[in-house]
């Protein structure tokens, strides 16, 4: 069996290149994931998912600031994408800074802890069975950025009265449902 490396990933067409990004991702190579996107960009420069793609290595490659530059000289064009808006929050977290220190056009919501329980409790108070952590998690995450894991937000929950939770050795095995006959 031929064994595999990152050029035999590199020399397929367009159609394939999520397998080079597959490589670097599942390597944890972001430095050659950086590299591979930047070459990757020359080809198409003002192509979204390019853009994008680059700042997020950046993101992932721990070059904050660059993805920050990046991103600022091409925002106007691409500012409603979702995934360059939360590349940019994740780069502005990982400074310490907020998502009031960018110059948004138009600003993502970022929805904290607190908030993000209320809305998992309201999305889920009617239902009967339980449901997964995860799935509590994602009914959340569609309605903004959260700033904070999956693993952080079932912490919350167990502090949380209104919830009734099966624990599990993994968070992804954890079900949640809120008690019965709970009451505001």
């Amino acid at each position: 069996m031929k064994k595999e490396n990152k050029k035999d990933y590199e020399e397929y067409d367009d159609f394939e290149s999520w397998e080079a990004d597959y490589y670097y991702l599942n390597a944890k190579d972001y430095e050659g994931l950086v590299k591979y996107r930047e070459e990757n960009i020359k080809s198409n420069p003002n192509n979204h998912y390019n853009i994008w793609s680059l700042g997020e290595a950046y993101v992932l490659n721990g070059e904050y600031l660059k993805a920050l530059e990046f991103f600022a000289a091409r925002y106007k064009d691409i500012y409603e994408d979702p995934n360059v808006q939360y590349s940019i929050l994740n780069a502005l977290f990982a400074l310490g800074k907020s998502e009031n220190d960018y110059q948004w056009i138009e600003k993502p919501r970022v929805i904290r802890m607190k908030e993000a329980i209320e809305i998992g409790y309201n999305k889920i108070k009617r239902k009967i069975k339980y449901i997964s952590a995860n799935e509590f998690y994602t009914n959340v995450m569609i309605e903004g950025y959260l700033p904070f894991t999956e693993q952080d937000m079932y912490e919350s929950l167990l502090e949380d009265e209104r919830f009734d939770i099966v624990k599990a050795d993994e968070v992804y095995n954890v079900e949640i449902k809120v008690k019965k006959g709970y009451k505001r």
